[in-house]
């Protein structure tokens, strides 16, 4: 065991980057051998990656003599191993208590290094391809499965139940520190379900230790100051009890994130300075916050300048580093703000290999105090009175004037940010770095200047153009920005060569250019800018045997059939499929959607008249009934009423009487409750739809999630919980698929199971059939950006049937939108209103009319009727008290009032 302790110091290990990194093999091996280890599961499914990885590495060295070839590639292999052999070590550490701190949640970290192995394999495997003629496919399809979501949860299980032992041994080295993770650890979970809002902080000064200031306070931060806390060394931030607020911010987004690219926190305390070690120097009564963190070695503006070459690679894997960051915190729902070179730190790791020292960067993002959490939680426009984070580095649409109203982009102003630290990166100068006014700036940018990058790489250069775009919706998502770098990394890693490119580590002499290999193999993604919708008619899935049964039943000339089931069972797409089916057999056909309290029988009348292509126009109710009665005498009819809440909805437009006395009519009626219908004959057929078993609801949801015949092997054991989670319900399984459909990232399917168990109550008890399918849709409508859920709101309110009977259409709806918000231009909104479209929230007919379920307009109107956010935002029921006398078109001209100067009649003509 000996021979592998200092293995990450041994320079070169024989000179020979392939031979050192077979080293780590049986490095990795011995220490799974160890009896206790944190995260055995997850360690043990890495090591299985790496010994899978190798065997494919050991072809591609054994086929070829010329090693330089795969030199980058090798130094990238060797890294990956040098911090996957660290982390395991870690785990096994006797001082596992102090490990636990960043052991605990840590999945992360395992997955972005199976990631990167997955990297290293493919290009090994093409190059392999290249030169041999075969692939290896079979290996790296069977390879790269991260650990499942019940090892983690075991690995998880297993830390808590060490911590629950070693907070009961008070002689235990470690004991305060068990107690502390423990209690973090409930408290954790008490926020989870809603029994606390934040984490209790410590108060026991004594076990902090100050050192000396690293930074000195700066606006409305603190001082952070190189600290040992219960022994360990650490990074404190000092700040006044007067920015508590955005202490307790930074606090719980420090807490409810892990990954390797942000910054690992350790404690928060409230105390006097006299209360720790500082005090023998200061003599401070005074109360301050404090937050421990991660000690790194320096940020990214430092680094910078005092850094003089730098090879292209290098700065990519640290814009890379940054990018997969900042996707795990949107992921998660979190905006940065503050994103700048001062708050990312960089470690440069050191490593000899062939008698050359090749530097090796790990980057983690930090500084949350000014981070907006739970973004597109609130839809309400942001007053802009105070300027968030530095503005070199802000977004446009952050800048405004602080008296100006706007509604903000939070991610897409990261995105912004990010790009001009990305020009940082390249230039060592900040953007701007002649003007300090944040006016000046703003006048600058919106004039189309920005700074200077260089022209030696067209595909880094133009993603970040992507990236500073002016109009924050045409901006890319980091998402699509990591899949970007990492295809520009893998350029260089097969040999690509920048002309006058700086270098830092290995020669750029030593590059092999390998054009063919790198043209073929890695062609960049582009953003996408408008996702275009198909207008797809709703399917049947898995409903094959009701359509049959109400077919026969309508050749066998039943005169009544009745479907009865639960909101989002998909009664309406089974009476829409039978209408086309069947109509065949009928002379005429009619579909007839009923809405309480909406459309007056004479007007049903005539809509039922005009599907039947009747010519001549009644005058009156009466007159309409007797032309129905008429055509029904003469001939065979079908009738389809959905959405049936009680009989009159039927009789008072065509009684059914005269249906059985009609030559072979039928009606078919959808209605969640069957005692809605209270008389219909002896001749009537009830037909109750029943939830979809589990395999049809896997085959549903994969279809929308991910539109082929199975899912990704990482992602199958959530997908069936969440499945199991949307109790067979095919809106639910189509509206969660639709959501997770550009989100195949296994932390959002988690994210989204999470959210699914917790619910977010809508006024309603889980017994209550509405409230289940409102919180399962709830998960995807508070997904959604604040612009995007005015529009779902907007239409949920106000362009639904009961409002408009004859439907609003798309082009309309743009039109006013865009009018009411003079910084969002038409083809935005409808950006926004695709995404809804994309997401299955509305859907948009052959007609180009926006048509949306009613249970998710149930839930609209009962987000806004019952949550203090939106309460009172919209208004559309004519009986509400509060605007007793006014019509709901009122309250809609006053919403829109540079778009609607029309009269209630002719808004309904139109």
């Amino acid at each position: 065991m000996e021979q592998y302790e200092e293995i990450s110091n041994m320079q070169g290990i024989c000179g020979d980057t392939w031979e050192g990194s077979k080293v780590y093999i049986g490095a990795f091996k011995v220490l799974l051998k160890k009896k206790y280890m944190l995260n055995r599961n997850q360690c043990t499914n890495l090591c299985k990656k790496i010994e899978n990885v190798t065997k494919i590495f050991d072809h591609l060295i054994t086929c070829t003599n010329d090693k330089l070839e795969f030199e980058l590639l090798l130094s990238e292999l060797f890294f990956i191993l040098n911090k996957s052999y660290s982390l395991i070590k870690k785990c096994g550490k006797p001082n596992w208590c102090e490990e636990a701190l960043f052991q605990f949640n840590n999945k992360e970290t395992f997955r972005e290094l199976i990631l990167d192995l997955k990297c290293c394999c493919d290009i090994a495997s093409d190059m392999l391809s290249k030169h041999n003629s075969y692939k290896f496919e079979d290996i790296i399809f069977d390879t790269f499965d991260v650990p499942t979501y019940q090892e983690v949860e075991d690995d998880i299980i297993l830390l808590h139940e060490r911590l629950n032992h070693a907070s009961e041994e008070e002689d235990f080295e470690y004991c305060a520190l068990a107690k502390h993770l423990l209690r973090r650890c409930k408290d954790l979970y008490h926020i989870e379900i809603g029994e606390l809002d934040a984490l209790n902080f410590s108060t026991d000064m004594t076990s902090l230790e100050i050192i000396e200031c690293v930074k000195e306070k700066s606006g409305s931060f603190g001082e952070v100051y190189k600290s040992k806390w219960l022994g360990l060394l650490c990074a404190t931030k000092k700040m006044d009890v007067a920015f508590a607020k955005l202490f307790i911010k930074e606090v719980n987004i420090l807490t409810s994130v892990s990954h390797p690219n942000l910054i690992t926190y350790y404690f928060a305390m409230k105390g006097s300075a006299n209360g720790s070690v500082e005090a023998f120097e200061t003599k401070d009564k005074k109360e301050y916050l404090y937050i421990g963190m991660e000690l790194m070695q320096n940020n990214l503006s430092n680094m910078l300048e005092e850094e003089k070459e730098v090879s292209y690679i290098f700065l990519i894997d640290i814009m890379h580093q940054i990018a997969k960051g900042m996707c795990y915190l949107h992921d998660m729902h979190i905006a940065h703000r503050d994103l700048k070179p001062e708050n990312i730190l960089v470690n440069i790791v050191e490593s000899k290999i062939m008698n050359k020292i090749v530097r090796h960067v790990i980057v983690k993002v930090i500084d949350f105090g000014m981070s907006k959490f739970e973004v597109g939680r609130n839809s309400v426009a942001t007053e802009n009175n105070y300027i968030y984070g530095s503005p070199k580095y802000m977004a446009p649409e952050a800048l405004k004037n602080k008296f100006q109203t706007m509604a903000m982009c939070p991610f897409e102003a990261d995105v912004y940010s990010f790009a001009m630290i990305c020009s940082k990166i390249l230039s060592k100068k900040d953007p701007f770095h002649d003007v300090h006014d944040p006016k000046r700036i703003l006048e600058r940018i919106e004039k189309g200047e920005r700074p200077k990058l260089p022209s030696n790489c067209d595909d880094l250069m133009e993603l970040i153009r992507d990236c500073w775009r002016l109009n924050p919706l045409h901006r890319p998502k980091f998402a699509c920005i990591c899949e970007r770098l990492n295809s520009l990394k893998c350029k260089f890693l097969v040999g690509m060569n920048v002309p006058n490119a700086p270098y830092f580590g290995v020669s750029k002499n030593n590059y092999h250019q390998n054009d063919e290999l790198q043209q073929t193999l890695y062609q960049l993604p582009k953003v996408r800018l408008v996702q275009k919708v198909d207008l797809l008619d709703e399917d049947t899935f898995g409903r094959e045997q009701y359509l049959s049964r109400i077919k026969k039943e309508c050749v066998n000339k039943m005169k009544v059939l009745c479907l009865v089931g639960m909101g989002g069972i998909g009664k309406t797409t089974l009476a829409k499929a039978i209408l086309a089916i069947v109509k065949d057999i009928y002379d005429a056909s009619c579909f007839v959607e009923c809405i309480e309290n909406g459309v007056d029988c004479f007007t049903t009348s005539c809509n039922i008249l005009e599907q039947f292509k009747v010519k001549s126009k009644p005058k009156d109710v009466e007159e309409a009934q007797k032309m129905l009665k008429s055509f029904l005498m003469k001939n065979k009819t079908i009738f389809v009423f959905d959405n049936v809440k009680n009989q009159s909805q039927i009789e008072d437009v065509v009684p059914i009487d005269d249906i059985y006395a009609s030559n072979g009519s039928t009606l078919v009626l959808t209605t969640r409750d069957s005692k809605a219908i209270e008389y219909c004959g002896e001749e009537v057929c009830i037909i109750n739809i029943e939830e979809l078993d589990e395999e049809t609801s896997m085959k549903l949801f994969i279809t929308h999630s991910c539109g082929q015949e199975n899912l990704p092997n990482e992602l199958v054991e959530v997908g069936e919980k969440i499945v199991r989670a949307c109790h067979g319900l095919p809106l639910s399984l189509k509206v969660m698929g639709a959501f997770l459909r550009e989100n195949k990232r296994l932390r959002c399917w988690e994210r989204a199971l999470q959210k699914l168990k917790r619910g977010r109550e809508l006024d309603g008890s889980e017994n209550n059939s509405n409230y289940k399918i409102w919180k399962i849709l709830r998960v995807s409508f508070d997904n959604l950006k604040d612009e995007e859920k005015k529009i779902f709101l907007d239409i949920c309110c106000f362009f639904s049937s009961d409002v408009y009977p004859q439907g609003m259409s798309k082009e309309r709806a743009l039109r006013m939108w865009a009018n009411s918000q003079k910084e969002i231009f038409e083809q935005d909104m409808e950006v926004m209103l695709d995404t809804l479209i994309y997401q299955s929230l509305v859907k948009v007919d052959k007609d180009k009319i926006i048509r949306i379920h009613d249970q998710l307009q149930d839930m609209g109107r009962n987000i806004v009727e019952k949550e203090m956010e939106y309460k009172y935002t919209r208004m559309w029921n004519l009986n509400v008290d509060l605007f007793y006398g006014l019509s709901n078109k009122v309250i809609l001209c006053n919403y829109y009032p540079n778009c609607m100067h029309k009269t209630n009649n002719s808004i309904r003509k139109e």
